[in-house]
């Protein structure tokens, strides 16, 4: 595995405006007089790859989760974001044996996939029924190309092993760090804490090493940013 050692001087002013986030949210809760919280979200993502980028991958999909540390009606809070995308997916069949070539079934799936985790302050209106947010980040996404075994194995005692190192193979993958920054909003539902969070955000992935459907798993792997515009909806702690 490989780790990319661009930094741009981004992430140093995102990550050092995320360590100030910290002393700042200690005086405004000793003003308010009230304790931050942590509050939780999460749903799926669609991301349109730009650049080079998207010369080689179409569209990526997955989930998304964040914790929000902050006091519920402040203004400045700590983001931590994680995700899982998928850019790619490929599934080889076979014959199933005595069927005569009338059934076949999937055996192998290789997945091309990123995951990403990253933290960085965030600003939000303090109240309202709808509530726009916006924020900014630094952190780390992993490429990978992996392939796994589709049909179930069984032990001797005939309970299913759903997942082993047995069944999973690393084909390539690498590290890079990345950046960027993002907007949405929040919709209250109903009269309780919960809303629908809807937002966009860019990130900028330094050049990372990584296969694609078109690529031998056994190949030379490709080089280029990864930079991705990513879609959001889900719901979230209001």
């Amino acid at each position: 595995m490989r780790v990319s050692r661009k930094w741009s001087p981004a992430v140093t002013g995102v990550l050092l405006v995320a360590a100030a986030a910290l002393p700042a949210r200690a005086g405004e809760v000793a003003a308010a007089g009230s304790k931050p919280t942590v509050r939780f979200g999460g749903g799926v993502t669609v991301a349109a790859p730009t650049g080079e980028f998207a010369d080689h991958v179409d569209v990526a999909g997955g989930l998304s989760g964040y914790a929000l540390f902050g006091r519920p009606a402040g203004i400045l809070a700590l983001r931590l974001d994680g995700g899982w995308l998928i850019y790619g997916e490929q599934t080889l069949s076979r014959p199933v044996p005595g069927t005569g070539g009338l059934v076949v079934e999937d055996v192998v799936t290789t997945d091309n996939w990123i995951a990403q985790i990253a933290l960085g302050p965030q600003l939000m209106a303090r109240s309202g029924r709808v509530r726009p947010y916006g924020n900014a980040f630094a952190g780390g996404s992993y490429f990978a190309t992996t392939s796994e075994l589709v049909r179930p194995r069984f032990d001797h005692r005939l309970f299913v092993v759903g997942s082993d190192p047995f069944r999973t193979t690393t084909h390539y993958d690498d590290f890079t760090w990345h950046y960027g920054g993002g907007a949405g909003m929040l919709i209250g539902l109903g009269s309780g804490h919960t809303a629908l969070d809807i937002g966009v955000r860019y990130v900028a992935n330094n050049p990372v090493r990584y296969l694609t459907d078109n690529d031998p798993v056994d190949g030379i792997p490709r080089r280029s940013e990864g930079h991705l515009i990513e879609f959001h909806i889900g719901v979230s702690g209001n």
